[in-house]
């Protein structure tokens, strides 16, 4: 798997210049693969990370978004949500997300460790 694949809200992958210059698209996805880091840490191992889906809905309506098949990872975690109205947890791979307008969400592997403060149960809210 590659270290980035940008993703359309359908879950199928970014393609060639129609995919970005169509204009009209305010909705796409992002995977990091956390195995794909092309960086050594400072003891010259292999950086790896956990695996994240991120999902930008920049339009005015709500937007459905087909979570990547399970080569991607089986089930997916809620770690952030700007619009403190998505309640859904343990998305599984291959099934759908309605993502809320102007919203950035980020899923995670299931226990995927965020760091910060204000963290205590549930997902980040900004």
């Amino acid at each position: 798997m590659p270290d980035i694949v940008w993703l359309k809200p359908d879950g199928t992958p970014m393609g060639g210049p129609v995919d970005w210059t169509q204009g009209t698209e305010l909705a796409l996805g992002m995977y990091l693969n956390g195995s794909g880091i092309r960086c050594s840490d400072l003891t010259g191992s292999q950086m790896t990370d956990s695996d994240f889906i991120l999902c930008f809905n920049a339009g005015a309506e709500p937007r459905k978004f087909a979570l990547p098949p399970t080569r991607y990872t089986l089930r997916w975690e809620l770690v952030l949500d700007t619009s403190l109205e998505v309640t859904a947890t343990g998305a599984i791979a291959g099934g759908a997300l309605e993502v809320p307008s102007h919203t950035l969400l980020v899923l995670g592997e299931p226990g995927t460790v965020v760091h910060a403060e204000d963290h205590n149960d549930g997902p980040l809210r900004l």
